[in-house]
């Protein structure tokens, strides 16, 4: 009933409002508000719009990638269905790709620092035994003993080959912020959102800037082809990164059959999105599918100045054969 009372409001509003327009706005009638819901009318369409994504979508961040997306479009001249490919090319190429690169140098290290720390355990729990019995410790003291002195020869190897785990979250930090305000963004142009002039304009344009069987950019794909490369692509992704992982806790493989599950869910959520928005979405994917193969190559990683760790020699041959063998281990 709240639904179609809005659209019956909404209904009056297109007949109330339609005249008085902003310039370009003429596919663009109006929205209603209630408690928790916004629907936004653009050429008989409906755009729900709730307050936690509302709340992004209106950041300065979001409204900064809309005015990129906008100078990119009229800058290079390109249609939309180029200047979405070109944003996330220059997006991962100047701010995630360098990230990545730093991700794996200070991998590589900690790989090649681990041999050195074990070692270094050994040597400490062996001066912690002779302590405890020329102190006559009890064994709390000597495992606190232990781990202190432990953590703090980590963290001095940590600083003197600066390649601290924790750096290893910037790519994360930068990566998952930056997917979330470019979809909002491109939600906002698709939609029109607000009736602003320049979202309005870019809305318009959108829609008949596609390619292929997506000629309209502001649509879902009712072909359900981008909605399920999506999910393939997601798929695909999340098994790479997992493959390294060759003994499993209960932790880890809830992990992955949960990643395996939300990539089938990605195919209906794709399909409910705006097609500008889902190829976005399938472009960074691929994108980020192409970083993966790249900084396994040992060219690559030789030119990026990424140390060199055991095994690296034929790490495509590696990576296919954990991808089809099956864990031996599977610890509780």
């Amino acid at each position: 009933m709240v639904l179609l009372r809005l659209v019956c409001g909404a209904r009056a509003v297109l007949r109330s409002s339609s005249r008085g327009l902003p310039v370009g706005a003429s596919c663009y009638a109006g929205r209603v508000s209630g408690r928790r819901a916004t629907l936004y009318i653009v050429k008989g369409r409906f755009f729900n719009s709730y307050a936690p994504l509302d709340f992004i979508a209106d950041t300065s961040a979001v409204k900064f990638l809309e005015r990129s997306l906008q100078v990119i479009h009229e800058s290079t001249g390109t249609p939309w269905w180029a200047t979405i490919p070109l944003t996330v090319l220059m997006a991962r190429s100047l701010i995630t790709f360098p990230f990545a690169i730093i991700q794996r140098r200070i991998t590589a290290k900690l790989v090649l620092l681990k041999p050195k720390m074990d070692e270094l355990a050994k040597e400490l729990f062996q001066e912690v035994k002779q302590a405890q019995r020329m102190f006559k410790w009890d064994e709390e003291k000597a495992n606190q003993v232990f781990n202190i002195e432990i953590r703090k020869h980590r963290s001095n190897l940590y600083v003197q080959d600066n390649c601290h785990p924790a750096k290893n979250i910037l790519l994360p930090l930068l990566q998952i912020p930056l997917w979330i305000c470019m979809s909002c963004a491109l939600r906002n142009l698709c939609a029109g959102r607000n009736g602003e002039a320049a979202r309005v304009t870019s809305r318009a344009q959108l829609s008949q800037e596609g390619a292929l069987w997506f000629r309209d950019l502001t649509r879902p794909d009712r072909t359900w082809a981008i909605p399920v490369l999506n999910g393939l692509m997601s798929f695909v992704l999340s098994e790479l990164h997992f493959s390294s992982i060759q003994q499993r806790t209960r932790l880890i493989s809830f992990v992955i059959w949960s990643t395996r599950v939300t990539s089938l869910l990605v195919v209906f959520i794709t399909a409910l999105m705006p097609t500008g928005v889902s190829l976005y979405w399938l472009l960074s994917s691929f994108f980020g599918l192409v970083q993966f193969f790249v900084l396994l190559n040992p060219r690559a990683l030789a030119f990026f100045r990424v140390p060199v760790v055991a095994g690296a020699a034929r790490p495509y041959q590696a990576l296919f054969s954990r991808l089809f063998t099956r864990p031996k281990n599977t610890i509780s």
